[in-house]
């Protein structure tokens, strides 16, 4: 099949093509520009890599091509299912954007080139050669975002002439906002936006925040069959590692699951050994959170209760009570003081005398919550803990919070053994934070490995 570089509406070669580029940019510089040749590719061609962010431009006589890399498998995804992600102003233009893709993008969008263009320089004004931007997996996020900026850019009179996106396993990028100000923008300049879906491949469904939301129409594979429409069919599951790998060839023999090999399977077409034999496709990344998303943990399994009555000094044991009030959670735990409420007199005469009534039996002395369906790095962890002006003490992010006339302390930190996020605060009447603190000391010291497990 030829590359279609003008093509108004959905292109089974350009879908071909481009989920061929994806696959290649995983590979060397050298491998991708000959790919490029072999694909009529064979005017200017460039490679960036620029802390941690790689693809490439490819040019022809009638089309450029920018396709970016996904996350390496061995190099940590940070961002992988990270559905607590943070999102940011996106520059010059309308909503928010995931933080970390945002980044990325900002690290190769002003760097030169090899020909000492920087990347923009080296798309605008190409006569009228249509643009089309791939990528896969954070690939994916990267072109969504490039094609953007080059949107707004056209918006403002540059010339651009954006033609199509093409994306596969591609995560969430953006809110609402975000999401119609693009598809606003891609209709008027005539830019089409197609987002692959492979089977059930869990990182199309991430970041899991209600305000990401997905652009352009979707279209999903399953084994032979393509169906293109403008919303995500139910997930039947959470798919597999070989439902997001980009090739879905292992061997030269031997297929499996993969968008490149699907898409060619839709349009009843033989692999191109540039792409399964000359460039080798990346090893599925088998990246696992410390549980899988979903999962909820036992607060009685999380916590022992005798071991906090010790450690607090509580004079009637302590007791464990499920909240049930963080959907985002593995758990979500309070260590309930014991002992024998006071009547309404007693409490009366203690307010009286005391002028606040504190923490009485019946009453939550701590909350402590797992996040453990995330996959959380702690050079990471601290970086965001600054950027969001908590304080940091050792492996602890602080957040100080008003409760009344006092301040109440949120301890997060990363356990070192799950990798779980741990969260531990006073209950609603307790604004003792050595108590919190004491409460987080010996969640550290306790949560492991065989909490998450079943007894």
């Amino acid at each position: 099949m030829a590359f279609e570089p003008r093509a108004t509406s959905f292109s089974m070669a350009n879908a071909q093509i481009l989920a061929q580029a994806s696959t290649v940019a995983y590979d060397s510089p050298e491998r991708c520009a000959t790919w490029a040749k072999v694909s009529g590719f064979t005017g200017a061609f460039d490679f960036f890599d620029h802390q941690d962010t790689q693809g490439f431009v490819a040019e022809s006589a009638d089309a450029i091509i920018v396709a970016f890399r996904g996350t390496q498998p061995n190099r940590p995804m940070d961002w992988f299912v990270d559905f607590r992600a943070t999102s940011d102003p996106w520059d010059h233009n309308v909503g928010k954007v995931h933080a970390g893709f945002y980044s990325a993008l900002r690290k190769v969008w002003g760097v030169p080139l090899a020909n000492g263009e920087v990347l923009p320089k080296r798309l605008v004004n190409r006569g009228s050669k249509p643009i089309w931007v791939t990528g896969h997996s954070l690939g994916g996020g990267l072109a969504t975002l490039m094609a953007a900026e080059i949107l707004r850019r056209e918006d403002a009179g540059e010339n651009f002439d954006l033609r199509g996106v093409y994306t596969y396993g591609s995560p969430r990028v953006g809110n609402k906002a975000f999401r119609a100000k693009l598809m606003e923008s891609a209709a008027k300049h005539g830019a089409q936006l197609v987002r692959f879906r492979n089977g059930d491949d869990v990182v199309t469904a991430v970041p899991r925040m209600t305000e990401f939301e997905h652009v352009g129409k979707v279209a999903h594979l399953r084994e032979d069959k393509l169906e293109v429409g403008d919303a995500d069919p139910p997930y039947g599951g959470m798919g597999s590692f070989a439902d997001h790998d980009i090739a879905g060839f292992v061997k030269p023999k031997k297929a499996v699951s993969g968008y490149y090999r699907r898409v060619l399977a839709a349009s009843k077409l033989k692999p191109s050994k540039c792409a399964t034999a000359a460039v080798a496709p990346p090893a599925p990344v088998v990246v696992k959170p410390p549980l899988a998303a979903g999962t909820k943990l036992a607060c009685d399994r999380m916590l022992d209760p005798a071991a906090f009555t010790k450690a607090l000094g509580e004079s009637a044991p302590l007791t464990v009570r499920d909240l049930k009030t963080d959907p985002d959670a593995a758990a979500s735990c309070s260590l309930i003081r014991g002992g024998k409420k006071p009547s309404v007199a007693e409490q009366q005469k203690l307010l009286k005398q005391t002028g606040r009534l504190g923490v009485l039996p019946g009453d939550s002395v701590c909350e402590i919550s797992a996040y453990c369906w995330t996959i959380e790095d702690p050079d990471r962890f601290a970086k965001k803990c600054g950027e969001r002006g908590h304080k940091l003490d050792g492996k602890h992010c602080i957040e100080s919070v008003p409760v009344g006339a006092n301040d109440q302390d949120i301890i997060r930190f990363v356990d070192d053994d799950t990798r779980c996020v741990l969260a531990v605060r006073g209950g609603p009447a307790n604004t003792d934070n050595d108590q919190v603190r004491a409460c987080a000391k010996l969640a550290a010291e306790s949560f492991g490995p065989a909490q998450l497990t079943a007894p």
